[in-house]
């Protein structure tokens, strides 16, 4: 994993890619097909196709070839958003996404037990975008933070129990850990900065075995972790 905040998917990269994949087939793999058999397919996230678009229209806007022009041709994949020099196709799909995991902008501790179906608006009285009812009435309506400073309303931010300890190259050290079980990324829809307490677009949902979610005292009245990172 790349934890800097610089870091590119790029044009040289695709190429790398590309040519080392079609070097490494069978001998037979390359003969005439009547299908697009042969074709790389990349699942990436929508961020990446994004950045790879920009440098195509700076570049060669040519080399990028929207999915309007083959789909006639080939069968397409959901999620498919178009293919490169026609060697690479792309998937988009925000499972590829490692929300936070990079370099820790802020980070708050979880000071209140946090059970299964709380942090969202009361969908008796608030709705998410002014539309979307979510959540339980009789759930707790916020996260306990020791503090707010530095979050903001529209931030996607983690919720997670343990935090990365540094062994290894997932991230960075006391940050999100992306093989947590109790992990959920969310959005901040609300902030009460005075009580230090968040509202969250969707429900916390995580739960372990025994059907609990964040509500064991890590220590230090500490249930788990908020995190916005890079």
């Amino acid at each position: 994993i790349d934890t800097s905040s610089t870091f590119r998917m790029n044009t040289d990269l695709v190429d790398g890619v590309g040519l080392q994949m079609q070097m490494r087939q069978p001998q037979w793999a390359g003969l005439p097909m009547d299908s697009d058999g042969n074709s790389i397919v990349c699942i990436t996230s929508y961020g990446a196709i994004h950045d790879l678009k920009r440098e195509y229209s700076a570049n060669n806007p040519l080399n990028f070839v929207g999915i309007n022009q083959y789909a006639p041709t080939v069968k397409l994949f959901t999620g498919e958003v178009g293919s490169y020099r026609g060697i690479v196709r792309f998937i988009g799909s925000n499972m590829c996404v490692l929300w936070n995991c990079g370099s820790i902008i802020t980070q708050k501790n979880i000071t209140a037990a946090v059970r299964p179906g709380d942090g969202a608006p009361d969908p008796s009285t608030t709705r998410v975008d002014n539309v979307f009812a979510v959540g339980q009435p009789n759930a707790t309506h916020y996260i306990q933070l020791n503090n707010v400073t530095g979050l903001e309303v529209g931030d996607t931010v983690t919720i997670h129990r343990t935090r990365y300890n540094g062994n290894g190259s997932r991230g960075v050290t006391n940050g999100v850990d992306y093989l947590d079980p109790m992990l959920q990324n969310v959005e901040i829809v609300a902030i009460d900065s005075v009580n230090n307490r968040i509202t969250i677009a969707t429900p916390y949902l995580m739960t372990q075995l025994d059907g609990t979610a964040l509500e064991t005292d890590l220590g230090g009245g500490v249930y788990g972790y908020v995190t916005k990172g890079r």
